[in-house]
């Protein structure tokens, strides 16, 4: 599969499909104190006012996720961040699992130059490297013939830590699920969904490559 240091991976096409980057969160194998346990383990949690449908159906959507495919921060671009006009690249992934509700959430964003703390703002694009300080997010529930996709319209990003060693914040998105084809059966979930994902991650910065990190934290 074509790395992701050359171009991002399609969001949408399967959100269950977005092992770009494969393995699950490890935990560290030393004993952790409290303090150093907040460090070392990602944790994330997906929430909406509206119900579920499925598995999640009678209350109001709420899954927390446990495994991490990508939790990437990298700062070396390739030729798709260049033919952009992106001269200091800081690309920042995001792909969250629950392996028993079959729900998932994923985030995308490129930024010219250090991705600092703040609010960002959803766009409406097929890429991350074509709108670079907004992001591409999406979100799905069930699996096989059962499994909706849905693909956020708008929403905002509200960064609260983006360090080489953690990374927290939360997103807001409305999400709409694609237009019917012909032939195909109505879906049981809404047009239109509300979810708010939090998240406290410990980032994976350009997966161990020695190159520097300024693009994405000065210094």
């Amino acid at each position: 599969m074509m790395s992701l240091l050359k171009r991002a991976c399609p969001l949408f096409l399967s959100l269950a499909a977005m092992g770009c980057q494969s393995g699950s969160e490890a935990s560290s194998a030393e004993p952790s104190s409290p303090s150093k346990a907040s460090r070392t383990q990602s944790t994330a949690r997906m929430t909406s006012a509206s119900p579920g449908q499925g598995e999640l159906a009678g209350s109001p959507i709420d899954v927390g996720f446990e495994r991490f495919p990508m939790r990437d921060i990298m700062t070396m671009g390739g030729e798709v961040q260049a033919k952009a006009g992106i001269g200091r690249p800081c690309m920042l992934r995001l792909s969250m699992k629950d392996a028993e509700t079959h729900a998932s959430f994923s985030l995308q964003m490129d930024n010219d130059g250090p991705m600092a703390p703040g609010r960002y703002d959803a766009a409406d694009a097929v890429a991350p490297e074509t709108a670079p300080g907004r992001f591409l997010a999406g979100f799905s529930f069930g699996k096989g013939r059962d499994r909706v996709t849905y693909t956020a319209a708008s929403g905002t990003l509200s960064l609260t830590t983006f360090s080489p060693g953690l990374l927290e914040g939360e997103v807001e998105v409305v999400g709409r699920l694609p237009r019917r084809t012909y032939g195909e059966a109505e879906s049981p979930w809404p047009p239109s969904l509300t979810v708010r994902t939090e998240f406290s991650v410990v980032p994976r910065v350009n997966r161990g490559a020695r190159q520097g990190s300024e693009n994405c934290f000065g210094g």
